[in-house]
């Protein structure tokens, strides 16, 4: 049931205060760490979530853990298990409902699987635990074992939200009702907070890690060993490293099966690409970035090209990216399945012109690096990178893009709103499920070079300013020692 993750950075705080740009935020980060640390000696902070692999809070677990271990405080990672599947359906319409989507009525046959699930974890973790250790449940997934361990075993738990909606609706107040018995308090905006916590939430942003594998520069041997080894570019020239075990797969029909087209000719080298790296969630807005896609293809298809007009030939050649991880490898997502394969419906009703032009990628999650990887690539090889997000609780993708220097079309969803000043760090859609205005968008950020640069460099001081990992560390730090003297 229970399984404690095994954390192994290699990179670590004076590697960091090696660079130039970074030293002084490592040494900030020092500092505090100086005064806060040594008042949680004797302690473990155990962070717990649902899965190891696969969105944001996976990915910002090892740094986290290994840095608050580096600055002196004892940290350890563990994430819930079961067998049951109607669990994780449970907390994905809890997921869902969180975000303002309807949901219907959460009964007592859902508290009792709820906490079923949650006590057997909370059985296992408790003979890993001391009196006056400090528990962290992120998401609502495990946020019952955290009131189990609290009431029963003299710990001390804080639910961390990293979702949520900037505005009350009858399916926000829904989950949170269900919810409010095992609720506390950290949320990624304070608008996320329920007027039943509002007087006692915390903020922390969610965060970056500058030199991971998926943020880290690339160098153009790099860059393109990735792409080949991925199975998203054709070797022209012997590599130095082997293909990866596990390969990108380019989805091509209403079923979800890999396509017959070579997922070389992608052009990702070559051709203007529009990427988004996102969950197969219907929350991400892949739909409507599809038809607006195609609506931008299709108007340059009724007109000519007149000679040395850039941007119509720059219309002409641009490919669209929608890249996601392989949904049988994330367990607290039943309904990544259904959601590529409705995307995947819609692409195969297309012109074969069109579907030439699209490439929906199904990433292998079974090395974490080797995914991580391939994002950066396709990521640095992208024109513009869209967080089309209906609804969003931040958008790490988001955030890895601007730090990459990239121009990103997000949308008015809150978590993108706190990142994106609108026409300054990137450009924002009022209704990402407007095709039309997405490639209004579109057209315009591709037409105009210049300006995507002046984004591009804005969104990394943006992101250097407010969501490195350092300044993170440093907040949790101030958040234990004060619940611990509360």
């Amino acid at each position: 049931m229970f399984e404690e993750i095994d954390v192994n950075e290699p990179i670590g705080l004076d590697d960091y205060e090696s660079e130039d740009h970074l030293s002084a935020d490592v040494a900030a980060l020092r500092a505090e760490a100086a005064g806060l640390a040594p008042r949680l000696a004797g302690r473990t902070v155990w962070m717990v979530n649902s899965t190891s692999q696969g969105g944001g809070v996976a990915e910002m677990m090892p740094k986290l853990v290994s840095l608050l271990g580096e600055v002196g405080v004892r940290c350890r990672w563990g994430v819930i298990r079961s067998d049951r599947a109607a669990f994780f359906a449970l907390t994905k319409r809890i997921h869902n409902m969180l975000h303002g989507q309807e949901g219907g009525s959460l009964d007592a046959q859902d508290r009792a699987l709820f906490e079923c699930v949650n006590r057997r974890n909370g059985n296992d973790l408790r003979g890993m635990l001391a009196p006056g250790d400090i528990v962290v449940i992120h998401d609502p997934q495990p946020l019952a074992l955290g009131a189990f361990l609290k009431a029963e075993h003299g710990v001390i738990t804080i639910f961390r939200s990293h979702i949520g909606l900037e505005r009350e609706t009858p399916s926000t107040e829904a989950a949170w009702a269900f919810l409010k018995p095992y609720a506390a308090v950290v949320f990624t905006a304070d608008a996320y907070a329920p007027s039943f916590l509002a007087s006692r939430a915390v903020t922390i942003r969610p965060s970056i890690d500058p030199w991971s594998h998926k943020n880290r520069d690339l160098t153009p041997h790099k860059l393109m060993g990735v792409l080949c080894n991925a199975g998203l570019q054709r070797a022209a020239q012997p590599m130095v490293t082997p293909p990866f075990d596990h390969q990108a797969m380019r989805m091509g029909n209403a079923e979800g099966h890999p396509s017959v087209d070579a997922i070389e000719d992608i052009g990702l080298l070559y051709r203007p690409i529009v990427t988004q790296v996102s969950r197969w969630d219907r929350l991400k807005g892949f739909h409507p970035l599809l038809l607006a896609f195609v609506r931008l293809k299709e108007r340059r298809m009724r007109g000519a090209i007149l000679p040395g007009d850039r941007h119509a030939r720059r219309i002409e050649l641009l490919r669209l990216v929608l890249a996601g991880p392989d949904p049988s490898s994330i367990q607290d997502d039943p309904d990544a399945q259904d959601v590529l394969h409705s995307l995947t419906t819609s692409y195969a009703k297309l012109s074969p012109e069109l579907r030439r032009d699209i490439a929906i990628i199904s990433l292998p999650m079974q090395s974490r690096k080797e995914n991580a990887l391939i994002v950066n690539a396709i990521q640095r090889c992208s024109t513009l990178i869209v967080q089309n997000s209906i609804e969003e609780g931040f958008g790490l993708t988001a955030t890895e893009a601007m730090w990459k220097r990239g121009t990103v079309l997000g949308t008015r969803a809150y978590g993108l709103c706190c990142q994106i000043r609108d026409g300054m760090d990137g450009l924002l859609t009022k209704n990402p499920e407007d095709p039309e205005e997405i490639a209004n968008h579109l057209d315009m950020l591709l037409s105009d070079g210049a300006r995507r640069e002046l984004m591009g460099n804005a969104a990394q001081r943006r992101v250097h300013a407010e969501s490195l990992v350092f300044s993170q560390v440093a907040a949790w730090l101030r958040l234990f020692t004060r619940c611990i003297h509360s």
